[in-house]
């Protein structure tokens, strides 16, 4: 391979990995996307005792966990490093969502939910360290900039698909949590983890 060759490589890869990260931040208010259909929900459930609140536990659930596992969260990264548990957790925020296509109970539900938030907090954490140990000076201000862009242009298209498809089902919009999955592959290809020299303080 050529000078000239090796640097296109290096330079698309790098353009991938930015890009990486930023559709994998846009996935933080995935989760809201099922609002719509919570009327639907409802109904699905009204038999079963107090439907109503934990009709509604099914869109904050994830919020609550979020806080909750949090600090602990923080003590796996450390762990096992930045890019490990950001597709670790990539993974468990799919596999979580979906699960209200195919789970019965309105309890198993809003289990599913708890996870979802145990795994979103991973992915914005894990994003986040990946961000600083990537970037620096100018280029982290510009992509931390590009990052608050691609959550709010997500959770705009995000809810709007989640409206469209509560019109077809109240269990459809839980499909969209498979975009999870599409980032995968490229976070395998361009990702890396960081060297984490710990600094030495000279007296």
């Amino acid at each position: 391979m050529s000078k000239s060759a090796a640097t296109d490589a290096v330079l698309a890869r790098s353009r991938l990995r930015m890009l990486t990260i930023l559709f994998a931040s846009s996935v933080a208010f995935l989760g809201s996307t099922i609002a719509p259909g919570l009327p639907g929900l409802y109904a699905h459930y009204a038999d079963v005792a107090n439907a109503e609140l934990l009709s509604r536990l099914v869109l904050t659930m994830p919020a609550l966990f979020v806080a909750l596992a949090g600090p602990f969260v923080g003590l796996v990264i450390d762990r096992y490093g930045r890019r490990n548990t950001l597709i670790f957790s990539t993974v468990g925020f799919g596999v979580a969502g979906m699960s209200g296509l195919v789970l019965e109970s309105l309890t198993a539900i809003l289990v599913g939910r708890a996870f979802l938030g145990v795994f979103l907090v991973g992915i914005l954490i894990s994003v986040t360290a990946l961000i600083g140990d990537y970037y620096s000076g100018d280029e982290r201000n510009k992509v931390a900039g590009l990052q608050g862009a691609f959550i709010s242009f997500g959770t705009l298209i995000y809810t709007i698909l989640g409206g469209f498809l509560a019109e077809i089902h109240w269990r459809a919009g839980f499909v969209l949590f498979a975009v999870s999955f599409v980032l995968i592959v490229p976070m395998l290809l361009s990702l890396y983890e960081p060297s984490r020299t710990p600094v030495i303080e000279r007296s």
